[in-house]
């Protein structure tokens, strides 16, 4: 997933990233977003005019130290020092407290880290403020996360405050921040039963796949001047679910006197639920030199085509330069032929498939020869 903060300013510190992701949220989203930051870092409701104006500052000069952010708001300043991991720095930390001693407006000193309890310190300054102005406060970066999470299903916002908040997630859940908030049991019930339903699905449409393949088989076999082959059904175990696609069980037949060639016919569903039916010579090469046979078809592409009225693909395998493939693929309404298990459009189906690979045996074998 391409995302606004994981892959930005890789010249800053991930600290320094993540408060910079953090006040972006706050400046350039609905002003109610930066409310409910406010009272969650307050601990409070906080009144706040929402047309009035909000200003941020990053790394504030301080007198003995550098604080990393800075929100004001008209009545409420809040200063920030965030850290990824769970230790405050006490030193910097009492820095910070130090120098806002004398504040004239309610003022906030926030530590922002990955600890869900209270930091010792930060008790101690709240117990001990030296007016009612100043306060300490302490708050997790997995309550950030769980207001994030909860603000877009709560509020109307507009789309760049929810793509914002949406890629503040994601960025929060990268780092490995997560919140424990509200109870599981019933999304893993959930999850229980989905699971149970697509292991009884995946056997019943397994079984009725191999069912359609057989009976493919058979119309293959019993087309005139069919090549003889022995067909088989295989699987291809490992890799065959992904998140692109899943890959069903298929036929193979050998390509005879072709030593690592194969015939297959293999149906297949995009993530999308795009049905597929592809049918192809597939041919494993050398692995370390120029293979001859794969030579000899790279040189008569055009003429192999043509001579099979038109391929899909035609080429190495993607991740495989030693494996060849001579491929005809079938979508929608014409993968729906096998698919929808109609005995007839099977059997056409089969009639089809079988002139295809009669015509590419036949070049096959022209070339195996020429090459003898």
């Amino acid at each position: 997933m391409l995302n606004l903060f994981v892959n930005t300013a890789f010249e800053l510190p991930e600290e320094d990233r993540l408060t910079n992701a953090f006040m972006t949220v706050l400046q350039h989203c609905d002003p109610l977003v930066l409310r409910e930051f406010l009272c969650l870092m307050a601990g409070r409701a906080v009144p706040m005019d929402l047309e009035a104006e909000a200003f941020f500052d990053l790394q504030i000069a301080f007198e003995k130290s550098r604080p990393d952010a800075r929100i004001r708001v008209p009545g409420l300043t809040v200063v920030v020092e965030t850290k990824r991991g769970e230790h405050l720095n006490e030193s910097q930390f009492r820095n910070h407290w130090n120098h806002l001693q004398t504040v004239a407006e309610p003022t906030i000193l926030l530590s922002l880290t990955k600890a869900r309890t209270v930091p010792v310190l930060v008790t101690s300054m709240a117990d001990n403020a030296p007016n009612h102005l100043l306060t300490a406060r302490h708050v997790s970066w997995s309550d950030v996360l769980q207001l994030v999470t909860d603000l877009v299903p709560s509020f109307d916002l507009d789309s760049r405050s929810r793509l914002l908040l949406e890629h503040f997630e994601y960025y929060l859940r990268a780092l490995g921040y997560y919140n424990l908030k509200g109870s599981i049991v019933d999304d893993l019930t959930t999850y229980g039963r989905l699971l149970m339903q697509i292991d009884a699905v995946e056997t019943a449409t397994t079984q009725q796949l191999a069912g359609y393949l057989e009976r493919l088989k058979d119309a293959i076999l019993a087309t005139d001047g069919m090549i003889d082959l022995v067909w088989e059904r295989s699987s291809f175990r490992k890799g065959a679910v992904d998140q692109q696609r899943v890959l069903f069980e298929f036929l193979t037949a050998d390509v005879p006197g072709l030593v690592g060639g194969r015939y297959r016919v293999a149906p297949s569903m995009r993530a999308d639920g795009r049905l597929r039916l592809n049918y192809y010579l597939t041919y494993t090469g050398s692995k370390r030199n120029a293979d001859p046979f794969t030579r000899w078809l790279i040189a008569h592409e055009s003429e192999l085509t043509t001579s099979l009225g038109g391929v899909d693909y035609f080429g190495p395998h993607p991740k495989k330069a030693h494996i060849f493939h001579v491929s005809r693929r079938l979508e929608g309404e014409t993968a729906a032929q096998f698919f929808a298990g109609n005995d007839a459009d099977i059997d056409l189906l089969g009639r089809n498939i079988a002139a295809f690979f009669c015509a590419l045996d036949a070049f096959v074998r022209r070339g195996m020869k020429t090459l003898d």
